[in-house]
């Protein structure tokens, strides 16, 4: 545990709190009050400057309109001059007025080259020629091809234009557009009614902008342009060039006023100034304070009660968080914390965990199971509560906790104990079922270990107490915990092999089964190997019952599977084709729904015949569900697979069995082997079997053959095939493919 939980709850950290809120609470009225004032203020002061900038901003606004229109009009110009000049001389009053229209534009004349109006979209000034120094009469004279003017009033109208000339072979054309279109714009940006617009936004009385003498140059209220503020004072504040704003009386009304400088490209243009009735601030400052006292009172108040409740429930809450809810027992978080308060040397502590007792609440009922467990645990308790602590750790698991030193029969006869006496306690209540109760102790030599690591070797433990166990119940010792290490690295490398396969960790040989007369190859036995970096060669059935534990077992079967189809492939390839190999089945791969549909995808991707492969399946298979495995297996058959039983001898089959099933081969275990070398040729039954085997059918391999002594035997009783190191031992592909090529040569 990195650190002591507290169990127990100090008044002094609810009074202190509370003498903090009281104080907090007063303290804070008191400035909020302050602030709410100081804060309605400065957001006038802050309006005020932010209306100069925006002053300055539209003044500035409106010199770019300007120029933007202008240069927009000028654009609109050249596009349209350069349109009509496309006519060239050949136009009249209609073409005008279409491309007049089109264009977009007011007006076009067509001039010949004496300068006068031929032409025109308006239809008249027909005939009209310039004076001398008038603009038309310019162009006529310059040298510019091209030529677009500010806007002017019209000589004739007085309408303002803006006017674009371009010359033509015959003359040239003069296209003009309105100027009061401008003007509409720019009214928008007019100072007095900028200033309005700030005022209705601002929902302020007045807004001015005055000169350095103090004089109103435009105002929200049209009435005060031209009048100057008496104010000598305002003058010696306002050449400090910063903004200014001051509470005064004015006209017998109390009203806040702040100026402001105005600039624009860093020049002063103004001093914007701002007035508005404190009325309505005051007012709202009043109804802020009221607001925001009552909104203290009520989140101090709000927080006191909070405390005064937590005070009133903490004790329940870590009562709740240290005990289990269903039992009442202490829990695993209040063992954890008992292991860390320990200073004690040489305690312990028993797990106790009751395997069968998910099966009680499957028949009947989680409410009935969780019932008798409590009462289970509570007997328990009561049995040893002047002894050793009992916490309830998990939903079938209890902790004794043994705090002081108790030898190792002492604890032996404690885990006794425990489990008689929960087997008493389950007849009390009437219920005849057997609890199996299995026990895993953990001796804690130093009081300074790590509970969290003393409840994990507690479970460690646990996970060694199986089945075929002697005793029911476990010392943990560190090869425990290496075990587990080790599996769980083989595990890892097996998943990740099989994700991406690497042929230095998971690979497969080929061991060859011979026929005994003629003593030529004709099948290969695929055998799988690993090899961990870090733990060396793994022996297969290690590997091979982690995958299965792990749910590994499938992915493997159809990875060696595929194994084997790539070496039948290069068998074929070499021109060995008769040759077969055969491949172990587990229970899980037989058994499993689809293994028949995935076992033929397999050999179809690889092109592989079924005729090719043998499939050899333990006696345990077989006992495990006798009807499905033999149905199983003749499907296999059905398609040419053949079939063998592995380690024949060792598990629970009888002939009566081996008759119904649909296999074609027996593979005599090495133990029935290993005999023709130590027991007198009388007492021998390997001949037997072979005898029988052959009786009902069926083709049999010797495995293990490792003497000349056991071969002749072999031969000598018939059997048709051997395998062993006498001949061979497992061999990697290209070695099981050079056997085979020397086998040809010799009989060649």
């Amino acid at each position: 545990m990195p650190a002591e939980q507290n169990k127990t709850i100090s008044l002094r950290y609810f009074i202190v709190p509370t003498i903090a809120i009281i104080v907090t609470f007063v303290i804070g009225s008191i400035l909020a009050v302050r602030g709410i004032h100081k804060f309605s203020y400065s957001i006038l002061e802050q309006q005020s400057s932010q209306y100069a900038e925006n002053y300055a901003h539209q003044i500035a606004k409106s010199a770019e309109a300007l120029k933007i229109i202008n240069e927009l009009l000028e654009d609109k110009l050249l596009t349209a001059i350069n349109s009509v000049a496309l006519y060239g001389d050949n136009v009249d009053d209609d073409i005008l007025t279409i491309l007049a229209e089109s264009l977009d534009v007011d007006e076009i004349y067509y001039y010949n080259l004496d300068g006068q109006i031929l032409y025109s979209n308006q239809r008249h000034y027909i005939g009209w020629t310039p004076y001398p120094g008038h603009p038309v009469e310019n162009f006529l004279l310059g040298d510019q091809l091209l030529l677009i003017e500010d806007i002017r009033p019209d000589t004739e109208s007085g309408i303002l234009n803006k006017y674009s000339y371009i010359r033509t072979p015959q003359g040239f054309f003069q296209v003009g557009i309105r100027a009061d279109r401008v003007d509409r714009l720019l009214d928008a940006f007019e100072p007095s009614l900028l200033l309005a617009e700030m005022a209705r936004e601002a929902q302020v009385d007045t807004i001015c902008l005055l000169n350095r003498d103090l004089v109103i140059q435009s105002s929200s209220n049209p009435d005060l342009i031209g009048l100057r503020l008496e104010e000598p004072s305002l003058l010696e504040i306002l050449a400090t060039q910063t903004t200014h704003s001051m509470p005064r009386d004015l006209a017998g009304e109390r009203v806040y006023q702040v100026f402001a400088p105005v600039y624009l490209d860093g020049i002063e243009v103004g001093i914007l100034g701002l007035t508005t009735s404190l009325e309505g601030t005051q007012r709202i400052i009043r109804t802020m304070t009221v607001l925001g006292i009552l909104a203290i009172t009520i989140v101090f108040g709000s927080l006191g009660y909070g405390l005064y409740v937590t005070y009133g429930n903490k004790k329940q809450l870590l009562e709740m968080a240290f005990h289990d809810s269903s039992s009442g027992l202490p829990n695993r978080r209040h063992l954890l914390h008992t292991l860390f308060e320990n200073k004690n040397p040489d305690t312990a502590i028993l797990l106790v965990h009751i395997r069968n007792f998910t099966d009680i609440n499957h028949l009947h009922g989680f409410h009935f199971g969780n019932a008798l467990f409590k009462t289970l645990a509570n007997h328990l308790q009561k049995s040893f509560t002047d002894r050793y602590k009992v916490f309830h750790v998990a939903d079938n698991r209890l902790v004794f906790y043994v705090s002081a030193p108790l030898p190792k029969q002492g604890l032996i006869a404690l885990a006794k104990e425990i489990i008689e006496i929960t087997a008493m306690g389950i007849e009390e209540q009437g219920f005849q079922s057997q609890l199996d109760v299995r026990v895993a102790i953990v001796e804690i030599p130093h009081p300074q270990a790590d509970p969290e690591k003393i409840f994990t070797h507690a479970s460690v433990a646990l996970m060694h107490l199986g089945d075929e166990s002697e005793q029911p119940y476990v010392f943990f010792n560190q090869d425990m915990e290496e075990r587990l290490r080790r599996t769980d690295v083989i595990e890892r490398e097996l998943r990740k092999c099989l994700a991406a396969p690497n042929p230095a960790t998971l690979w497969v040989e080929y061991q060859p089964i011979v026929d005994l007369r003629t003593n030529k190859v004709v099948y290969f036995e695929a055998l799988t190997r690993m090899r961990v970096p870090e733990l060396g060669m793994i022996p297969p059935p290690e590997f091979i019952g982690i995958a299965e534990s792990q749910q590994l077992g499938v992915r493997l079967g159809t990875w060696v599977l595929a194994q084997a189809c790539k070496f039948l492939g290069q068998l074929q390839e070499q021109g060995f084709g008769e040759v077969l190999v055969s491949i172990n089945v587990s229970a899980t791969e037989l058994l499993q729904s689809g293994f028949f549909h995935r076992m033929q995808g397999v050999l179809q991707h690889y092109n592989i015949s079924p005729h090719m492969i043998s499939m050899e399946i333990t006696e345990s298979v077989i006992m495990r569900d006798f009807d499905a495995a033999n149905a199983a297996l003749q499907q296999l058959r059905n398609v040419g697979v053949q079939i063998a039983i592995d380690d024949f001898g060792t598990g629970y089959s009888s002939f009566a069995r081996v008759e119904n099933l649909n296999v074609d081969t027996i593979k005599i275990d090495k133990y029935f082997v290993d005999k023709i070398l130590t027991t007198k040729p009388h007492r021998l039954v390997i001949g037997d079997l072979v005898s029988m085997c052959h009786r009902l059918g069926l083709q049999v391999v010797a495995e293990g053959v490792e003497e000349e002594k056991q071969r002749e035997y072999l031969l000598e009783h018939h059997c048709n095939m051997m395998q062993g190191y006498l001949f061979s031992k497992s061999l990697a592909p290209i070695q099981a493919l050079e056997i085979l090529r020397m086998q040809n040569r010799s009989t060649g």
